[in-house]
């Protein structure tokens, strides 16, 4: 089963910072090394062949005979953020319950069985802005797994039994969120600077779990699913013309859906500052500190991306880390970066240290945030951040799968095709001016939301942080 309410921060992140280094686009080295020459020039590649059909839908495709293997996977926009306010959680149940709760003509254990017996595999999920189901086969089974790969898509049975188990591991685990003290800390966070109400600073409730049934999961499957502005990608050991003609049975009598998809859940974050404690019997303390962050393809992008390397997130080399850990001994972990979405992004700075050191770490992480206000970073620090980045970004296309995905995505997102063409040259042109701007334009100390869970007593972190704190309960959800 899939994880429930991974907290929002680490969906941003893992996200944003593929982005921040701007990967993928519809072609493919050679090699990956062949990806950026040695003075960092040029892109070397060639075209990955794709055809669309009458319908809309796309398809993205790369031969490869090496191993009798083929693989592939159909990209659908819309996630939960399109969900209304009433369809709270669907998404990510659909996504689980398209290939968990079986197909019309077989049962979610038959189903299992089949694929099991063939060493095939069918997935599927659905996050914030789009879904996606997935196939893996040797190239002698494909047309029985392809078969069966359209009938998760047109064809899913949405099993009750499978969907109570769904129900019952998510109530189980909501009722362990009371013990995962970085959950609890990014989901107060996330309250705090969204608002009640926002799809992006919701946890699901034991309530929001029992509202759903099969009736709803259908109609927001009715929804989502159509050809138009979806991606199929599909690479492996198969013939061009054996894939286009399986391609045009299985979905040239798609329909395309006229009607728009749900616009995204917007927000408009601006949350005030302030110290808020969740007390809970840990002996060590998880604490946020932040606000929101940049919307997505802002005119910065590279220099944010040199930034987030410079100030914390690429641990032993960060000022965060150097300053907070290695040099005060005041965490065992911290990191933190300006994640960019759809809507808008965040800026977190995350540390887990001892519950004593806890208004000593909070201190000095906007020392460290203070500095990167007033100083410069130095010029061989950022050429070597540069460099960093120049050297790690060939093995984003480490294989063809990977860039075929990472093609369907960028799409999906709302990138350029060709933004990674101009990667070298927006990396070449980042300074430590404009990192410098990075931090005074988009951190404000004023506004930080600062979020503490451990066993503290309020009165004495106020004491030691000279600011009011505001004490904070958590059951299901924070009660703010």
């Amino acid at each position: 089963m899939r994880a429930l309410n991974r907290p929002l921060f680490y969906r941003l992140l893992s996200a944003a910072l593929l982005l921040n280094l701007l990967v993928g686009c519809h072609r493919i080295p050679p090699r990956p090394e062949g990806l950026i020459d040695a003075q960092g020039g040029d892109l070397s590649v060639k075209p990955v062949q794709e055809f669309t059909l009458s319908n809309g839908l796309r398809v993205l495709y790369l031969v490869d005979h090496t191993l009798p293997l083929i693989h592939g996977q159909l990209y659908l926009r819309g996630g939960s953020l399109s969900e209304s306010p009433s369809e709270r959680g669907i998404a990510s149940v659909l996504g689980d319950q398209l290939r968990e709760g079986g197909i019309t003509r077989l049962s979610p254990e038959s189903l299992d069985k089949l694929l099991d017996s063939r060493g095939a595999s069918i997935e599927s999920g659905i996050g914030a802005e789009f879904g996606s189901i997935s196939f893996s086969t040797l190239s002698e089974d494909f047309d029985e797994i392809f078969g069966l790969f359209s009938e998760v898509i047109f064809q899913p049975r949405f099993d009750p039994a499978r969907l109570a188990l769904w129900k019952s591991q998510s109530l189980e685990s909501i009722k362990r969120r009371k013990e995962e003290p970085e959950l609890i800390a990014s989901a107060v966070f996330n309250r705090v600077l969204y608002g009640k109400g926002s799809p992006l600073g919701e946890l699901l409730t034991s309530k929001d779990i029992r509202s759903i049934n099969v009736r709803r999961l259908k109609a927001f499957y009715q929804k989502l699913l159509r050809p138009n502005g979806s991606i199929l990608v599909v690479h492996g050991d198969i013939a061009p013309e054996k894939l286009r003609a399986s391609v045009e049975q299985v979905f040239g009598g798609w329909q395309m859906n006229p009607s728009p998809l749900p616009p995204l859940q917007q927000s408009d974050a601006r949350a005030r500052g302030g110290v808020y404690l969740v007390p809970g019997r840990f002996d060590q303390a998880s604490i946020f500190i932040g606000h929101e962050g940049p919307k997505r393809l802002t005119p910065d992008t590279s220099s944010i991306a040199v930034f987030n390397r410079y100030f914390g997130y690429d641990a032993f080399g960060s000022l965060l880390f150097s300053e907070v850990r290695s040099k005060l001994g005041l965490a065992y972990s911290v990191t933190g970066a300006l994640t960019s979405g759809p809507t808008t992004g965040q800026f977190v700075v995350m540390i887990g240290t001892r519950k004593e050191e806890a208004a000593r770490a909070i201190d000095a992480a906007k020392g460290v945030i203070t500095r990167v206000q007033s100083e410069l970073p130095p010029v061989q620090t950022v050429d070597q951040v540069k460099s960093s980045l120049r050297r790690a970004f060939p093995f984003n296309y480490a294989t063809k799968g990977e860039t075929l995905s990472r093609a369907a995505q960028i799409d999906l997102m709302g990138y350029p095709k060709d933004w990674d063409y101009g990667f070298s040259n927006r990396l070449a042109a980042v300074s430590p001016e404009s990192v410098f701007q990075v931090g005074k334009e988009r951190v404000d100390l004023t506004r930080l939301i600062t979020v503490v869970v451990g066993d503290l007593k309020p009165e004495e972190l106020q004491t030691a942080l000279g600011v009011p704190v505001k004490v904070v309960r958590f059951n299901e959800v924070p009660e703010l």
